[in-house]
């Protein structure tokens, strides 16, 4: 009760007080949101998937594939590519490059040597 008033015949009770901001009420800007660790499917999922983020493969000798790499730093990891395809796109050299295990399929985009995008697929 944050108000009492009593008239003739009649007793007036104001509750709880004014709303938003009021004495009491938390008006912090602030909001707080706990970080979730990781679920035991994605860390399975992590573990089984060659080339995923936090995935620590045989094949790939426990390193990530992951955009910057070179193509050198690529071939150490995957091996040496089944095609390579390459193109001019303005000044730069691009190129794709295929690489093949009996499990999987990555397709590799270098630019300049340099890998911009991977894509992983079952064969």
């Amino acid at each position: 009760m944050t108000k009492v008033k009593v008239k003739d015949n009649l007793i007036e009770f104001q509750l709880g007080g004014g709303g938003y901001g009021t004495f009491g009420d938390d008006a912090s800007s602030h909001v707080s949101v706990p970080v979730a660790g990781k679920s035991v499917r994605e860390k399975n999922l992590e573990r089984d998937i060659p080339g995923a983020p936090g995935s620590q493969s045989g094949e790939t000798g426990g390193r990530e594939l992951r955009k910057g790499l070179t193509v050198e730093e690529v071939d150490a990891i995957l091996g040496r590519p089944e095609t390579i395809t390459q193109r001019t796109e303005g000044t730069l050299t691009a190129s794709t490059s295929l690489y093949r295990s009996r499990d999987r399929r990555v397709t590799a985009e270098f630019v300049e040597g340099v890998l911009i995008r991977f894509t992983i697929t079952s064969p």
